[in-house]
């Protein structure tokens, strides 16, 4: 057969379908083509996610393939590759049209019955899709096969398309341009970057959009255009401002505005720095609040000069981030040059991930390589439960992408569903973060007795510049907090240094300065700190052992200790729950027995998982391995303590650590619940007719997946090792297994090391 298709069309028989259908037509008349793609359809993609603009190439190919149903006139219809599609019509010559006439208006009936079907699949589609769209006329020629009639039809038409689209277009195109300039038609979207550790906002990209319905509605066309034009500071200049002023409300006294700055700006010779600063601080904001994401899809040609630009911003207090990490784009120069506060890593390394370890140990190396350049790594383009799942576990800190919200104005909040994994592996962390006291990161501090002078203190700053503040006793104890910042506001107005400069330090120190004790939790005190006033966020804050003076804090030093702490939490978990592993483990087994508080230990362990794994396969297997870990979580907060922990020792080994009077009372619920839920997982279940076979060989009836656990009572810990530990708690767990059924077993150490006490609970509904 003559390739008449300049694509591979499905299969051979399809093919000789099309010529047979439109020999069949040829031969009635005229036949027209209608040829149409979507134009910049991965912009679609983009804003929508790959499984909605799936959705919607697969619904126009349905709707093509019932065409010939509805309209008689179309004899065959059908989607190539991509977004190409194509249909055939009959045309009648003796009607008093001219042929032209009559394929437009048939072009215009199956345009608008495809439009107003999308429109009611998909409403968030009207006015955003422009077609590629070109015609042609077939006529049966003498000595030509139909193979080569259609052939050149095809080829035709896709020049056609081409065409137009690049003149006429582009003319309109450029008017419309113009005219978004000169009345600053754009709009703004937000789109939240979460922390993956507490759920809540960083702050909120800020997402230019062209006006509604428009050719430059994508953000792609829009920007494009305007490098093409020579415009594109100007219409940076004009999204900037309207992002600023827009965001101002969305931002708290820590948030961040997120906004996009073309590597090429700082090349334009009306680039102006100075200006957004003014912007900033009419809309209430400080630097501080604003980062400019370097938009590095065009590489930087000259990275000193780039440089400057950017300290000028940063000498500003404005920070960076730098997009489209590990995309090709953002070369790891760029973030070795520009040291950004935020690494972004694009959405092509997101996607799949937990399908793909190269994909993540690139991620853990960003990870990694984020911490010691003192960066945190944001994951763009979050689409899936199992892409959060796996970028948490690997460490990152911040997420941005439709699983956890799309952009919109206002701001959408963060999606329930993403919100509950981020809280599951939140609670998971804090069960260690909550043993750490804020006293082991305290520096020494500085202070001045309140009677001292002002004008020394002020002196002293001059002197040691890279003290941000001072701690002032009074009657030996803490009286309160001098900043540098504020001290020097003061001095400097009119006559700050003439009321002030011989005045006690006591008359301008901030006497409602966060004090905590040392022995405070140190996510407690970052809760205090960010809870403060504005003007308060970023003061020091003073730490005493009892009523002496132990040192000083910073907020982040506190933020960067917790963030090294969970990503070290996270590294060191288990991939398939998200627990803690045997290293975490061993270390609070030792963290316990070191400090002699009596404490009780559960060993859990499923029953006959191996059978279930066998029968239902290694995915149900998982499901329930997760299952148990949640349900290990759901009763510790329920029945525990806040400083109680729970590992994952490997398989459907678990391991929990709690108070001494907790441990009993926690088995006893543990396995209520289970025997309540875990027939759940089961397709059917026929107790009577299963029998496994245990170690030994001996058959043992089979009631379904039971629950086993060793409760140990630690009362007196003084001298017990963690292998004496260990060898105690096989001991129990193999107690516990030997009873019928979901069962406990109690062992007290060291009271009754000689023997065990043995509690049970009757499977559910017996």
């Amino acid at each position: 057969m003559y390739p008449y298709l300049p694509f591979r069309y499905k299969t051979q028989d399809a093919e000789s379908t099309l010529a047979k259908e439109i020999q069949m037509g040829l031969a009635q008349g005229p036949v027209g083509l209608i040829y149409f793609d979507i134009v910049h359809f991965s912009q679609v993609e983009q804003e929508y996610g790959r499984e909605v603009s799936e959705k919607i190439l697969s619904s126009i190919e349905q709707h093509l393939d019932r065409l010939s149903k509805r309209f008689p006139f179309v004899l065959h219809s059908f989607r190539a590759l991509g977004d190409d599609f194509y249909i055939f019509v009959q045309l009648h010559p003796a009607s008093h049209e001219s042929l032209e006439e009559m394929l437009k208006n048939k072009t215009q009936v199956l345009y608008t019955h495809l439009v107003t079907s999308l429109e009611k699949e998909f409403p968030f589609l009207r006015e955003r899709i422009e077609l590629h769209l070109s015609l042609v006329i077939m006529t049966k020629k003498d000595g030509q096969s139909t193979e080569i009639i259609l052939y050149d039809a095809i080829k035709q038409a896709l020049q056609r398309a081409k065409e137009s689209y690049h003149s006429d277009l582009h003319t309109i195109h450029q008017k419309e341009f113009q005219e978004i300039l000169l009345n600053q038609k754009i709009g703004t979207l937000f789109q939240p970057i979460i922390s993956l550790s507490t759920g809540t906002p960083l702050g909120f990209e800020a997402l230019t959009r062209g006006p509604e319905g428009s050719y430059f509605h994508s953000p792609l066309n829009l920007f494009q255009f305007a490098e093409w034009e020579n415009s594109l500071y100007t219409l940076e200049k004009i999204a900037r401002e309207r992002a600023i002023q827009k965001g101002a409300p969305l931002i708290h006294a820590t948030q961040k505005l997120f906004i996009n700055m073309n590597s090429h700006v700082i090349y334009d010779p009306m680039f102006t720095p100075g200006h957004t600063l003014l912007r900033v601080e009419e809309a209430g904001l400080t630097p501080r609040n604003i980062v400019f994401e370097i938009t590095e899809r065009n590489a930087i040609e000259d990275f000193d000069a780039f440089k400057k630009a950017i300290a000028h911003y940063r000498n500003q207090g404005f920070l960076i981030a730098v997009d489209d990490a590990g995309a090709g784009y953002a070369s790891l120069q760029a973030i070795l040059e520009l040291k950004p506060d935020y690494i972004k890593v694009d959405r092509s390394l997101i996607q799949n991930i937990e399908q793909n370890k190269v994909k993540e140990n690139m991620l853990e190396s960003f990870v990694n390589f984020a911490l010691k350049m003192n960066s945190k790594v944001i994951a763009e383009g979050i689409e899936t439960p199992a892409e959060l799942e796996r970028v948490i576990r690997l460490g990152v800190h911040y997420g941005q992408g439709f699983f956890l919200a799309r952009p919109h104005d206002p701001p959408h909040a963060c999606a329930s569903e993403a919100l509950e994994i981020i809280d599951r592996n939140r609670r998971v962390i804090n069960l260690s973060l909550s043993r750490m006291r804020v006293g082991e990161i305290t520096s020494s501090a500085k202070s001045f007795l309140a009677a001292m002078p002002t004008a020394l203190v002020a002196e002293y700053f001059q002197q040691v510049r890279g003290e941000q503040g001072v701690v002032i006793l009074k009657d030996g104890k803490v009286f309160g907090l001098v900043m540098k910042s504020k001290l020097n506001q003061i001095l400097a107005t009119q006559y700050g240094s003439a009321l002030y400069a011989r005045q006690p330090i006591e008359k301008i120190t901030d006497t409602d300065a966060l004090i905590v004790d040392q022995n405070i939790p140190i996510d407690a005190v970052a809760q205090l700190a960010i809870s403060r006033p504005s003007e308060q966020i970023y003061d020091l804050i003073i730490v005493r052992d009892e009523d002496q003076l132990k040192g000083v804090v910073s907020v982040e030093a506190i933020l960067d200790y917790l963030a090294h702490v969970k990503v070290e939490m996270v590294r060191l978990s288990n991939p398939l729950t998200g627990l803690p592993g045997n290293q975490v483990i061993d270390k609070m087994l030792s963290n316990r027995l070191q400090s002699e508080i009596p404490f009780s230990l559960i060993y859990a362990d499923l029953d006959y998982f191996k059978w279930y794994n066998d029968q239902y396969g290694f995915q149900r297997g998982d499901q329930v391995i997760r299952y148990l870990s949640q349900l290990l979580m759901e009763v510790v907060s329920l029945k525990g303590n806040d400083s109680d922990f729970i590992g994952h020792i490997g398989g459907d080994d678990f391991l929990l650590i709690t108070s001494l009077e907790k441990g009993v009372p926690i088995a006893q619920e543990l396995i209520r619940l289970f025997d309540e839920q875990i027939k759940g997982f089961y397709d059917s279940f026929d107790e009577t007719e299963k029998v496994i076979y245990d170690r030994e060989g001996n058959a043992v009836p089979y009631t379904g997946l039971t629950l086993s656990l060793g409760v140990l009572q630690i009362s007196n810990p003084g001298g017990l090792t963690t292998e004496h530990l260990s060898f105690i708690s096989a001991k129990v767990k193999k107690e516990a297994k030997q009873l019928s059924g979901s069962a406990y077993a109690v062992y007290t150490y060291p009271e009754q090391e000689s023997g065990s006490t043995q509690g049970t609970l009757p499977l559910a509904g017996e």
